[in-house]
């Protein structure tokens, strides 16, 4: 039973790590947005120079960022789910130990 539990605490800071990376994904794709967004805006009002290319790249980091975005928020979404699910494993994993308090300690009986 100890070695589930620390399998099953193995899996969740495998999983915890995995939903740290997708954070930054979403993160990543929000901040591309943002700039090609800004890039556009500042080409079409006249701010900075119109230049073909740097409007393709505004595009591009617009549509891009939006489609990482996207997927990173379903595939952290998913990550999240398998996480909790994880712990509630653990959780009755350590329930299922039945510990009990005896002057002031745990002990497993």
């Amino acid at each position: 039973m100890a070695s589930d539990i620390a399998d099953i605490e193995r899996q969740i800071e495998e999983l915890a790590a995995a939903v740290d990376r997708g954070a930054r994904f979403v993160r990543a794709g929000q901040a591309s947005v943002a700039f090609g967004v800004a890039l556009l805006a500042g080409l079409t009002t006249g701010v900075l120079a119109f230049n073909p290319v740097a409007m393709v790249a505004g595009f591009a980091l617009a549509i891009g960022g939006v489609v990482l975005t996207g997927s990173s928020k379903s595939s952290l979404d998913e990550l999240k789910t398998a996480l909790g699910e994880a712990e509630a494993l653990r959780k009755s994993s350590i329930d299922g130990l039945r510990l009990v308090t005896v002057n002031g300690r745990r002990l497993d009986g």
